[in-house]
């Protein structure tokens, strides 16, 4: 496969070199050009192109690069804004992308900029620059103690959550989608966020929905003296908003990576042009103010992920015939992935459904409520009858929130599993799911929706076994326990809503 790579700079190049030998299939040619309606052509005899994040890959490029016969199109960074999707889908162009190389470098660089900005480094390093050792003008502020409020919870924001906590940070969020393994932040309504953080920090992606989320309402909600920081996307933030809550004196300190305007600026050496505009020179001219030029992606470690997931899409080019996560997925449905080690099966554009995981040995299980693949967010919401056969070291098993039904004879075989937490919208639990599980001695059900226990579902565990049951739902479940057990020693033990973590 012939790949002409767009834009590329030296640090491109140097990583992509370093992988190359490993994919003898690929041929790359490199420009210095960035891609656009005009420089398209250069595509021609090529299968695919490879784009950054500030590439112009809208309606007309998309038609250009048709009529050149490419045929898929690389993105080496996570965004996809500036693809025209629905024209590449029109004209059976497939576009990839690099969703996740590496959150901790971006997550590092928005927590760089939080500090610089709120202790005053960049003023203090220009003044020693000087011999200047004055302190006038340097007093900061500490994060210990603070709220830190995160806006998206995905592979950044969730890492961006962990810095935060480690600096003794209370940690707050807002999603649409709560990430279950950040079982130590709390999830608010966005104005909650914007009213009660002293550091909010920007980690979702640009939609119709997010664009100029932080405008003149939203800054007007924010305490006095809040930390911003912004290493998404620019175009999160409404920039003459921005410029007046700083005239305002509303934030302690702002950090930005990313702004409106960085199209024309971004990796690009400026220094003896005029700029077309003056909202980057008035963004500099605030003494709070750092801005960096995207450079949150920028480490050896997310570089090399970057080269290696590029090539990678590439070579499955032919065998996955599917668009980036914003698009439809039909043709994905029945496919299957591997996410840390958890097997899953696509369903729909939605849905998943767990079909077991590649070590076999593992003693404790704990299915999640949902997984980001390809840049999409699935609910898990279906167990494979199979998924549990060769578990037989299995202790614990946690199922997630999204999972409906417990197939039966599910856990036959995992006859060393001594505890099992069933999640929030489990109905129906088959006939003999847990049958005869000697070693199954505590069983929590977090559902409130449970109407059915077939036959046998819990017959012949632990003669003792403890059941903890959702208060409001206790009496109704041991009765459906009891029919489907009628003589069982088991015991039983309500618990308030407030206990189900």
């Amino acid at each position: 496969m012939r790949i002409l790579f767009y834009d590329t700079k030296k640090y491109d190049r140097d990583s992509f070199e370093k992988v190359t030998e490993k994919y003898p299939e690929i041929e790359i040619e490199y420009t210095d050009t960035d891609i656009n309606s005009k420089t398209a052509n250069l595509a021609k005899g090529y299968k695919a192109i490879c784009a950054f994040v500030s590439s112009d890959v809208g309606k007309e490029t998309i038609d250009c690069l048709s009529k050149n016969g490419v045929e898929l199109v690389l993105l080496r960074c996570a965004g996809f804004n500036n693809v025209d999707l629905e024209e590449a889908k029109k004209k059976n162009i497939t576009v990839m992308r690099v969703p996740g190389y590496s959150p901790e470098a971006v997550a590092e660089h928005a927590m760089a900029l939080a500090l610089a900005s709120s202790r005053r480094i960049h003023k203090s390093y220009i003044k020693v620059r000087e011999n200047n050792f004055s302190l006038t003008g340097l007093t900061g502020t500490n994060l210990h103690g603070k709220i830190a409020g995160i806006i998206g919870t995905g592979k950044i924001g969730a890492t961006m959550c962990r810095i935060c906590r480690g600096f003794g940070m209370e940690v707050i969020a807002y999603d649409l989608y709560k990430n279950p393994e950040l079982d130590f932040v709390e999830y608010v309504e966005l104005d909650k966020l914007l009213n009660d953080s002293d550091l909010i920090s920007l980690h979702c992606p640009l939609t119709e929905e997010s664009y100029h989320m932080i405008n003149k309402s939203s800054i007007a909600k924010m305490k006095d003296g809040v930390i911003l920081v912004n290493t998404s996307r620019g175009a999160l933030i409404k920039t003459e908003d921005l410029i007046h809550g700083i005239r305002d004196k509303k934030f302690f300190s702002v950090g930005l990576d990313v702004y409106e305007e960085e199209t024309n600026n971004v990796f690009e050496n400026r220094e003896d042009d005029i700029l077309e505009t003056s909202i980057t020179a008035r963004l500099l001219s605030f003494p709070n103010v750092i801005v960096t030029s995207h450079q949150g992606f920028l480490t050896n470690e997310a570089l090399e992920s970057i080269s290696i997931t590029t090539f990678e899409n590439a070579m499955s080019f032919n065998e996955i015939d599917w668009y980036d996560g914003s698009l439809e997925v039909e043709s994905s449905v029945n496919k299957t992935c591997e996410i840390d080690g958890y097997n899953y099966k696509i369903l729909s554009d939605s849905a998943v459904s767990f079909e077991g995981v590649k070590d076999t040995s593992i003693k404790s299980l704990d299915i999640p409520s949902t997984i980001e693949f390809q840049g999409r967010i699935f609910d898990v919401t279906t167990l494979s009858k199979k998924a549990f056969d060769n578990l037989t070291k299995l202790k614990h098993l946690k199922i997630g929130n999204k999972v409906e039904i417990i197939p039966k004879k599910a856990f036959v075989n995992c006859t060393k599993l001594e505890e099992v937490i069933i999640g929030d919208s489990v109905n129906t639990i088959e006939e003999k799911a847990f049958y005869k599980l000697s070693n199954l001695k505590y069983i929590k059900i977090r559902s409130n929706n449970l109407d059915s226990l077939e036959e046998n579902a819990f017959s012949k565990i632990y003669v003792k076994a403890k059941f903890k049951l959702p208060k409001n739902k206790s009496k109704a479940y041991i009765k459906l326990i009891n029919k489907c057990v009628p003589i069982n020693k088991f015991k039983f033990k309500e618990y308030s809503e407030d206990a189900n973590k």
